[in-house]
């Protein structure tokens, strides 16, 4: 590298430093990085904790114009700690990761960030080490439903801890 390219390149970056202070002093990045230090999500030196619901659009905001940590931190809060967020409008493709994060799949990128990144912090928030359940649906006979029941009174376990058991014992036979 020349003297010339450094020089521009470290004016370049003096350039990006005044415009990242200036985003800084906006409210909406106290706001967002207040409530995720008050919750010891992210480590935020200069930013008073605060406590109070947080704005969707302010999150996204934070995350593509300053700290995109909060990128990779917004698919997780909305599947574990959804109480800091109002209940606004969900953008479709934040749903969509969403959804794609509750079923495990981590292919693809959030504006940028890969699903991997945003994957990590779902065990880190709410109750900590633990993923959250996935929803199925499937239809019993009336039959298979009676023989659940039955199975779940006798053992006094619910009946989705039945059908777990099962489960975990039809992989051990094999």
């Amino acid at each position: 590298m020349t003297k010339g390219q450094r020089q521009e390149l470290l004016e370049r970056a003096k350039q990006r430093a005044k415009v990242l202070e200036t985003l800084r002093n906006d409210e909406r990045y106290h706001h967002v990085m207040g409530r995720l230090r008050y919750e010891n999500m992210i480590d935020a030196p200069g930013i008073q904790p605060r406590n109070f619901k947080l704005r969707i659009d302010d999150i996204l905001w934070v995350g593509e114009n300053i700290e995109p940590r909060v990128l990779e931190l917004l698919p997780a809060i909305l599947i574990k700690t959804p109480r800091l967020i109002y209940k606004d409008k969900i953008p479709k493709d934040l749903q969509q990761v969403k959804n794609k994060l509750l079923r495990g799949d981590t292919e693809g990128k959030f504006r940028d960030i890969p699903l991997e990144s945003c994957y990590q912090w779902i065990p880190r928030l709410g109750r900590k080490d633990k993923l959250p359940s996935v929803r199925k649906i499937f239809y019993l006979s009336a039959q298979d439903d009676q023989i659940l029941k039955s199975a779940s009174k006798a053992t006094k376990q619910p009946e989705a801890q039945i059908i777990r058991d099962a489960l975990k014992k039809f992989l051990t036979k094999k």
